[in-house]
């Protein structure tokens, strides 16, 4: 209420005390000067020489005056102090007649208070009347006694003519919802008292807006703990007059109320209801369409945004079968003109339709791309360019929830193809390609990682062809080309996805997607992607050749599930490699530069060392089992194919490496043999100590191949040491601590323990120590990069494959070579 005047305030205050005596007209004029002043319903505490004007001085603690002056403060903590010592005040008076007479007065006091015309006044007062009610139950302070001093106190008529008519029906909502927030409503069982309050807030429906608002804001509360009897006879018959409304004369507050108690009570709001006053079952229906469009979208209001009604009407047409033709008809039109707040609605309520999808459901199908429309697309890239220039936070709040609850609900479907179809959506028009530059977080990347096997080769078609510029960029506009740019992203994306840990043992299929990646990495191809010389070379192959091939090799260091199974698909590319080295003119479809007899040399002798090896049989491993000797032949087999292949990369360090594992293979195989004739479990008749174990050996060729420092080395060695680990023996690891010398007071597992050891200027054989001295500094690196990659590898997580890292020196060759 508006400031009263003390005269007004001090007859406002006799006319409710049946106690008080209609004081002389002096005495009204004398308290006048004595009282400082009524604001919002408070009084000031009276002198202590002379009664007050109100009667009730003589029964009611004139303390508690000054706490309702302190309940009108501006500062929230002084009002809650304020409730908070008037309620020990109260609790302080003993005598049962007095304290009786303390409650009325009090509550008299908070309940005009409720209706006045301050915010922070109403909070006041509101706050100290739900503690008063928390504190004293129905004996003390009855539902009629509350009732009876609302009417009093804040009565209305009925029209709200003024100010103070509208401040005293929102005292009136405030009154009934502190009834339901002290928990007076609860296990209510006199039907009287509820349509009581029913009508109270229906009747204050009707006034203003706000009121409105308020007003089926409350229902809703009160509803929501009503069991299905009580709403039925009490609530339904006041209610539904309310809700039948036709269409255009419905509102927000309405609309919503139906929403909510046909989800509460549908055997009540059911359909027959709907359809009698409806048209239809279903509230979302092209009859309704416009209205539905014109309450929730074409507003100027964004407070309205915080409403609960719209997150319950995303909820509702979530589930609704008309939700794609409403969604294209009206709001996707609806987004040609649109305006900031458009926007943020429908941001909004496409995030409450995402969120409540999460809920439902995994297998029922959602029409997630249905919402990435058009025009709704069209805003998300212009929205989200503009957001980054003009960095409101507000609006990235909104474009942020969206594209969380667009991953978290398409992480539970349980059909990749909605989630493909919704990639689809975002990387080509009217969508962007390098939409996730404008995005917090990588919603596409994100997007691909929930992706099970069938949506990741989808998927991977999706980026080859655009990749392959196959992919028609635009179908509205057959001009628009794919740039390089846009390729080179979708090819490195490719990458991602043959690492994607839902592939990993779909083995035929990504040792077709390598060999894809090799042919145009080491061959020149045409547009139909076939072998042919430099002269017919496309020019994919000439601007994307080299990055294939960093692809490729990149791809080929996954992690390794089934050695028996990786060996198998490295064996195909070989052959198939070898099948084209083998036809005439081999050297004039290749890409590489340096293709010579050396470099054959070396193929051919590690590719019949393989073949020779394959048609023996004698590799043939089972799941479990295995026999020893088998494994040292598995891991010989792949470590000779992974460097026959880094032949078309680095020759000068893949050929002597075959060398090396050729030459250590006899000597392994020939150790064997001799071992068969000897069958000696002790020293031979030469001194020679019993054949080291297999795992012994491959450590050591292990330490040999990590001491040329080679990154493909290194790569091969990591990715097979965590599989042998199981294997090791106590001589195994005393091979790799042989290597830590510790003596010169150096950690070679540190970043400085690759330092040389001291010269020794006294020594005489200066030449040797330095030989000596480097041996021990290969075997120190050695050991610590085999370290390194076992300790690389256990940190590692089998579901942390969020993405491939795009090799820097990869991307200056591939984009040296597009120049």
């Amino acid at each position: 209420m508006k400031v009263k005047s003390v005269k007004k305030a001090a007859k406002r205050d006799l006319s409710t005390e049946d106690s008080a005596e209609p004081p002389p007209v002096k005495a009204a004029k004398k308290s006048k000067l004595d009282l400082n002043g009524t604001m919002n319903g408070s009084a000031e505490m009276p002198s202590d020489d002379k009664p007050t004007v109100e009667k009730p001085g003589n029964t009611v603690n004139v303390s508690i005056f000054q706490h309702f002056k302190e309940l009108t403060n501006e500062e929230e903590g002084k009002r809650m102090k304020a409730a908070l010592q008037l309620l020990q005040q109260l609790s302080k008076t003993k005598d049962a007649e007095k304290r009786q007479k303390e409650l009325s007065y009090t509550l008299k006091r908070l309940v005009r208070g409720c209706g006045a015309a301050t915010n922070a006044s109403r909070a006041g007062f509101y706050t100290g009347l739900v503690a008063l009610l928390k504190s004293f139950d129905e004996n003390a302070i009855s539902l009629e006694n509350i009732f009876d001093t609302m009417q009093k106190e804040l009565s209305v008529g009925a029209t709200v003519g003024n100010k103070d008519d509208a401040d005293a029906v929102v005292g009136r909502i405030l009154v009934c919802s502190a009834l339901q927030q002290a928990g007076r409503l609860d296990n209510l069982t006199n039907n009287e008292h509820l349509e009581r309050i029913i009508n109270t807030l229906l009747q204050a429906t009707k006034q203003r807006s706000y009121h409105a608002s308020l007003g089926y804001a409350l229902l809703k509360e009160l509803v929501e703990k009503l069991t299905a009897k009580q709403f039925s006879n009490v609530v339904w018959p006041l209610l539904q007059i309310e809700l039948q409304r036709p269409w255009p004369k419905q509102t927000l507050q309405t609309v919503h109320s139906l929403i909510v108690v046909q989800r509460l009570f549908p055997n009540i709001v059911n359909a027959k209801f709907l359809k009698a006053h409806f048209g239809n079952s279903d509230l979302l229906q092209p009859e309704s369409y416009a209205h539905l469009y014109r309450l929730f979208w074409e507003h100027n209001n964004m407070q309205l945004l915080t409403h609960p009604a719209f997150e319950d009407f995303g909820t509702y047409i979530s589930n609704s079968a008309n939700l794609k033709s409403f969604w294209s008809q009206h709001v996707d039109a609806g987004l040609e003109t649109s305006n900031k707040l458009r926007e943020l609605i429908t941001l909004k309520i496409s995030t409450d339709v995402l969120n409540s999808w999460q809920q439902g459901d995994a297998g029922q199908k959602k029409p997630i791309a249905d919402l990435l429309s058009a025009n709704f697309l069209h805003l998300l890239v212009e929205g989200l360019k503009n957001l980054k220039q003009k960095k409101d936070e507000t609006l990235k709040a909104f474009y942020d929830d969206f594209f969380e609850s667009l991953v978290t609900c398409c992480a539970k479907l349980a059909d990749d193809k909605q989630t493909v179809a919704v990639i689809r959506r975002l990387v080509l028009p009217p969508g962007l390609f390098g939409i996730e530059k404008y995005t917090s977080t990588r919603v596409v990347h994100q997007l691909i990682n929930v992706l099970g096997a069938a949506g990741v080769k989808e998927a991977y078609t999706l980026y080859r062809d655009i990749f392959l510029d196959t992919q028609t960029k635009n179908a509205d506009n057959q001009s628009e080309t794919w740039l390089n740019f846009d390729r080179m992203n979708a090819g490195y994306l490719l990458q991602q996805l043959l690492a994607h840990k839902a592939v990993r043992q779909e083995y035929d299929w990504r040792e077709q997607q390598l060999r894809f990646l090799l042919t145009c990495g080491i061959f020149h191809v045409n547009e139909s992607v076939e072998i042919c010389k430099k002269e017919a070379a496309s020019p994919f192959s000439k601007d994307f050749g080299e990055q294939c091939k960093n692809m490729f090799y990149t791809s080929m260091q996954s992690r390794l599930v089934d050695l028996q199974q990786e060996k198998q698909s490295l064996l195909k590319l070989v052959q198939y490699c070898n099948g084209r080295i083998e036809q005439k003119q081999a050297a004039k479809h290749f890409r590489i530069k340096h293709f010579d007899e050396t470099l054959l040399k070396y193929w051919q002798q590690m590719y019949a060392a393989v073949s020779a090896e394959e048609a023996s049989g004698k590799k043939k491993l089972k799941s479990k089992n295995v026999v020893d000797g088998d494994k040292l032949e598995l891991v010989f087999q792949i470590l000779l194919l992974s460097m026959g292949l880094q032949l078309f990369r680095e020759p000068e360090m893949a050929g002597p490496a075959i060398d090396d594992l050729l030459k250590c293979m006899q000597r392994v195989k020939e150790k064997h043999k001799q071992k068969k004739k000897t069958k000696e479990s002790e020293k031979n008749t030469d001194g020679e100590e019993e054949e080291p174990e297999w795992i012994e050996v491959v450590v050591d060729l292990f330490l040999h191949l990590l001491s040329q420092n080679a990154v493909a080395l290194r790569n091969i060695v990591n990715a097979l040491f965590p599989h042998l680990c199981e294997s090791l023996n106590l001589s195994a690891v005393h091979q790799i601590l042989a290597v830590l010398d510790m003596k010169d007071g150096h950690n070679p597992l540190s970043a400085h323990g690759e330092e040389s050891d001291e010269d020794d200027d006294d020594d005489d054989n200066d030449e040797e120590d330095e030989a000596n001295a480097s041996k021990a500094e290969n075997g120190k690196k050695s050991a610590s990069k085999l370290a390194n990659g076992v300790e690389a590898h256990s940190d590692e997580d089998d579901d942390d494959d969020d993405g491939v890292d795009i090799d820097e020196h990869d991307l200056e060759s591939t984009l040296i070579s597009m120049e």
